[in-house]
């Protein structure tokens, strides 16, 4: 097996890691499958089949579809899917790797899962992923999940042999993140007070400090687990990433033994370009100080100028790849 997992708390450049990964003729990039097939919730499951594990990945949880149903999630690529993996993973695959395989991601995805024998959870994941990587000819995969800090123990025993890239952010600006995302939101409720229907959680006025205990109890939890394993894990900064961002792409792919070519260079490049991009995912409270305007809170994601009709104020950042 030759795989690489991209583990982080969340709301903190893991969906930008995927982007740059899916961009190297090397890498089959897997995005958000663990979350896509339950999260934590998957590793408590009995024995199954292959057959049983499909199935799972094609039923959207009911507190899935109710959060689609109130709110807009920003990462997720198809809001008309009706299956899990239809929302982030196969439109992800579908971007990179479809030329020259006659079959559809969806159709290589469900050969790989449906040939699996009845075993443990934990046997199921890396043959898939060794079947597509082998399907798609490239030289290894990386799987990214959003929050896989919160059971990094049960993916370091479901790929003993996988290598660990750990993105982390400045802890305040990933807590606000949280608070203001939806799905962070349900997860943070869900976590701190317990389950409720989706409209309520979204609802609940959770207190700030909660979510940055939510963050903080993830990233402890997860990183102790992962020096109790005692494997190599590269970290790389979000704020280091869109700084100096060819430089910390080398060193993510010199520690995963990738070639870094003048093309995946320029494509990096294109992706995160310092010079000339403002920040639209640094949450702030409080009024724009160009001109005083109080943000909405549900329009915290900002684009340059859009920022406020005085200027782009102080609460941008010239670092960041998403504008």
């Amino acid at each position: 097996m030759t795989g690489t997992l991209i583990v982080s708390t969340g709301r903190c450049g893991s969906t930008l890691m995927s982007d740059l990964m899916n961009l190297h003729d090397g890498v089959l990039s897997l995005s958000e499958f663990h979350t896509s097939v339950g999260g934590p919730a998957v590793f408590r499951t009995p024995d199954m089949n292959g057959a049983a594990l499909w199935k799972a990945l094609c039923t959207m949880a009911p507190w899935t579809k109710d959060l689609l149903r109130l709110a807009p999630v920003p990462e997720v690529l198809d809001n008309e899917a009706t299956e899990p993996l239809g929302l982030i993973t196969i439109p992800h695959l579908f971007r990179r790797h479809q030329a020259g395989i006659p079959s559809s991601p969806r159709d290589v995805l469900r050969a790989a899962v449906k040939a699996q024998p009845l075993a443990p959870i934990h046997d199921h994941f890396a043959p898939i992923f060794d079947t597509m990587l082998r399907i798609y000819r490239r030289r290894c995969w990386v799987e990214r999940s959003g929050s896989s800090l919160g059971y990094v123990r049960d993916l370091l025993k479901a790929f003993p042999d996988a290598k660990l890239i750990h993105i982390y952010r400045d802890p305040h600006q990933t807590a606000l993140s949280m608070s203001r995302h939806p799905y962070f939101r349900l997860r943070a409720v869900y976590k701190q007070v317990g389950y409720m229907p989706a409209e309520e959680a979204l609802a609940y006025d959770l207190p700030f400090v909660e979510y940055e205990k939510f963050c903080s109890d993830m990233l402890e939890q997860g990183l102790e687990a992962i020096r109790e394993d005692g494997r190599p894990m590269h970290s790389v900064s979000y704020e280091g990433l869109c700084k100096t961002p060819v430089y910390e792409v080398a060193a993510i792919m010199g520690f995963m033994g990738l070639p870094m070519n003048a093309e995946y260079t320029a494509a990096v490049r294109a992706i995160i370009r310092p010079e000339t991009k403002t920040c639209p995912d640094v949450i702030v409270d409080g009024p724009c100080t160009t001109c005083g305007k109080p943000f909405d809170e549900h329009t915290h994601i900002f684009h340059g100028e859009d920022l406020c009709p005085g200027g782009e104020g102080v609460y941008t950042c010239k670092d960041c790849p998403h504008a």
